[in-house]
């Protein structure tokens, strides 16, 4: 890992905690903890640090240039703004901006399969009312429904076009 990459995942966490200061996950732990579980399921840094600052603009009130002004890329603040799920945004829309911003793609597969876990795991130990939570739930399922089928005809398009053409 070079050294800008580094100082870069540390403002990502510095900033992270910073947004996300007193808010609290649905097991009332410190959010930032669901944000570093979701970064731990990632390989890539760059992807790690989209998804510690995924909730930054929506939840934790940092607005765009806030940071670009701790020196984060254009490439990683796309990504960011790429998973911010307006709730008037239809959820089509929604998962073809994600796939069009690849970074954001591969972050919100992994956020939305740790969230889906979270549930179950609330739902499972009855600590999570699922009457309240259901259509939460069930918009997660969804979402990951979509990002993971468009995938799988996204790679089904790409063999076909690279097999040599049958006569």
């Amino acid at each position: 890992m070079n050294h800008m990459v580094s100082n870069l995942m540390e403002r990502a966490l510095l900033i992270a905690n910073i947004a996300h200061q007193g808010q609290t996950d649905l097991k009332g732990c410190p959010y930032i903890l669901y944000l570093l579980q979701v970064m731990h399921q990632l390989e890539d840094t760059e992807q790690k640090i989209v998804a510690l600052l995924m909730d930054s603009f929506r939840i934790g009130h940092f607005s765009r240039g806030e940071l670009a002004s701790w020196g984060m890329p254009e490439h990683i603040l796309a990504a960011v703004d790429a998973l911010i799920h307006d709730p008037n945004e239809e959820s089509e829309a929604f998962v073809q901006r994600c796939r069009e911003n690849e970074l954001a793609y591969v972050v919100k597969l992994k956020e939305l399969e740790e969230k889906i876990n979270l549930y179950q795991q609330l739902i499972s130990t009855g600590s999570l009312n699922v009457l309240e939570h259901i259509h939460h739930l069930h918009s997660e399922v969804n979402l990951l429904n979509l990002l993971q089928f468009d995938d799988s005809k996204h790679k089904n398009e790409e063999r076909e076009s690279s097999e040599p053409a049958k006569e």
